[in-house]
């Protein structure tokens, strides 16, 4: 293979997705870069504990990361991204940002079980 051959494998891509109680959104495939920034902020969130039938459990507060990630991979018609951090926070209900991150999870690997399995390491 050359490379132009390799990199239209292996080049972001972006998806289509019809999303539950919103629509169809622009959802664009993470970069190793954003993908390594969004483990980095898991690991380095603090952590919350509480106890969880009778032994305690530590996780990470996750506080933010999901409004960083729809920020960063949810795109209009040019693959620009369409809302900022702060607009999400400050507009989108819970119930939006959790079906629009399990949409983005579902394309890039970082579903429910991937965020679990990255608080238990």
């Amino acid at each position: 293979m050359n490379k132009r051959e390799i990199l239209d494998k292996v080049s972001i891509k972006t998806h289509v997705k019809d999303v539950k109680g919103i629509g169809e959104i622009r959802i664009k495939e993470m970069s190793g870069g954003d993908r390594d920034e969004y483990f980095s902020l898991l690991a380095k969130a603090d952590k919350i504990r509480f106890i969880d039938e009778g032994k305690e459990v530590e996780v990470p507060d996750v506080k933010g990361i999901k409004p960083f990630v729809i920020s960063k991979l949810i795109v209009d018609d040019s693959d620009k991204p369409m809302f900022s951090e702060e607009e999400i926070s400050k507009n989108f209900t819970p119930e939006s940002m959790d079906a629009l991150f399990d949409a983005i999870g579902e394309i890039n690997g970082i579903e429910e079980d991937a965020v679990d399995n990255a608080e238990k390491n």
